[in-house]
């Protein structure tokens, strides 16, 4: 993962002493998710409702600024957003790569808040960036603003790993510079080798399941193996 692709590696002044400690650092200095697990996508939009935040802000939070980056026309950008927040609000805004690989569907019809642009990756390296700057230059707290990216596959089948993983770093980098928390989906196993590939673009792996009629579940996988020993299976919620 980022900065710290082991523990050995991971200098013992930085190493977190706990879980929660460190998800408080993300918290506050931004980071970027990668969403793993081989999973139907009404199980990864289910993950992105929550990674996105509520729209119901506490005492003293203001409205989140969100980001839903669209890699396929048959990806519905408002199935991934929580309730309240909508296409089309003054904090919620889509990029979106034109070329379908699935084939299009009705998600084009709500897609239409964000630019429409080629598989050429590094535009649409820019278009992502410039949509981050642009939500972000009026956020004052840490966890303001939030990046969703819908599966990143079809990116990699198009454009190529090397490609998409450049993405995806340059989307968390841009994300981290403003506190803010970015999740990209590589619905994979997340022992998966495409899955390895993008670790290093991550500050943790956030794991997730569902079987049958139980929840939708997740599991945290962060730099530091210790901290990972006691991270089990909970209700996403």
């Amino acid at each position: 993962m980022r900065e710290h692709p082991s523990d050995v590696d991971a200098p013992s002044e930085r190493r977190p002493s706990s879980f929660e400690g460190y998800l408080a650092h993300l918290k506050q200095h931004g980071s970027g998710l990668l969403v793993t697990g081989e999973t139907p996508e009404w199980v990864q939009q289910h993950a992105s409702r929550q990674l996105f935040g509520t729209t119901l802000p506490t005492d003293g939070e203001r409205p989140r600024r969100r980001l839903v980056v669209r890699t396929d026309q048959a990806f519905d950008p408002a199935c991934y957003l929580p309730t309240g927040a909508q296409v089309g609000d003054n904090n919620v805004a889509v990029v979106a790569a034109s070329r379908p690989t699935r084939g299009a569907t009705a998600a084009q019809s709500t897609a239409t808040a964000g630019p429409t642009i080629d598989d050429d990756l590094t535009a649409l390296t820019s278009a992502v960036t410039d949509a981050i700057d642009d939500l972000a230059a009026t956020v004052t707290q840490p966890g303001e603003l939030r990046v969703g990216v819908t599966s990143i596959l079809p990116l990699v089948e198009t454009a190529g790993l090397e490609a998409a993983v450049t993405l995806c770093d340059r989307i968390a980098s841009a994300t981290r510079r403003h506190d803010g928390m970015a999740h990209i989906h590589c619905p994979l196993a997340d022992t998966d080798r495409t899955v390895e590939a993008f670790r290093t673009t991550a500050d943790a792996r956030v794991e997730i399941r569902q079987d049958g009629s139980h929840p939708v579940q997740c599991r945290w996988h962060t730099p530091y193996p210790e901290l990972n020993l006691q991270q089990q299976w909970v209700d996403f919620v």
